[in-house]
């Protein structure tokens, strides 16, 4: 007898970055927004800029990530307690981000400080994304990542496809408090899904 395992799947995420919302008098202190795409070769990777910060964005399937520049003289704190991930239906969740460990992502997080034009890589992840799953299989495997969107695991192509056209057009929030001379600026930023696609990986 045979069995036929079946394939894997790698999903890759095309999510726009469509708009910002600042404090009311935002652009009159740190000029107009630009959104671009910082490379049209890379799926996800998107830049926002004004006079205060350069963030360039990219999508994972488990994570968000961005790379942020300083444009002031002055240093910046991000600040992780008051930042927050809401999925398309509202649902608002805390974040942790890069150098936090699982089982300390429920705790007070310290701001990371960003000197006057130096720059910082993160990545983020709700920490209700994270499950502990202790020993399987004689294997101590501790921690499990939910995807944001969709779960892989044990589904066929057909399933996976009828999935990601139910979240195409669906909008995701990142809420990103930076403090910049004792002030708080609240930067919300808005995603669009626009695509989700299916890359087969082979059988295991």
């Amino acid at each position: 007898t045979s069995c036929t395992v079946p394939p894997t799947y790698h999903v890759l995420y095309d999510i726009h970055l469509v708009g910002v919302e600042r404090p009311a008098n935002a652009e009159e202190r740190y000029g107009a927004v630009a959104i671009t795409s910082s490379d049209t070769s890379r799926i996800g990777s998107f830049v926002f800029e004004d006079e205060l910060v350069r963030i360039v964005w990219i999508f994972t399937s488990r994570n968000l990530s961005f790379d942020m520049t300083n444009k002031t003289s002055h240093s910046i704190k991000i600040l992780w307690d008051e930042a927050a991930y809401a999925e398309a239906d509202g649902k608002s969740h805390r974040v942790f981000h890069t150098g936090i460990r699982y089982f300390e992502r429920d705790r007070s997080q310290l701001p990371t400080v960003v000197i006057r034009g130096g720059r910082v890589t993160e990545s983020i992840v709700p920490t209700s994304y994270i499950d502990y799953v202790g020993i399987q299989s004689g294997r101590d495997t501790s921690w499990k990542e939910r995807p944001f969107f969709l779960p892989v695991r044990g589904r066929s192509r057909s399933e996976l496809k009828i999935l990601s056209e139910q979240h195409k057009g669906s909008r995701i929030h990142v809420l990103l408090p930076l403090e910049i001379e004792g002030t708080v600026n609240e930067y919300l930023f808005a995603f669009e899904v626009a695509n989700i696609l299916l890359k087969d990986t082979g059988s295991t």
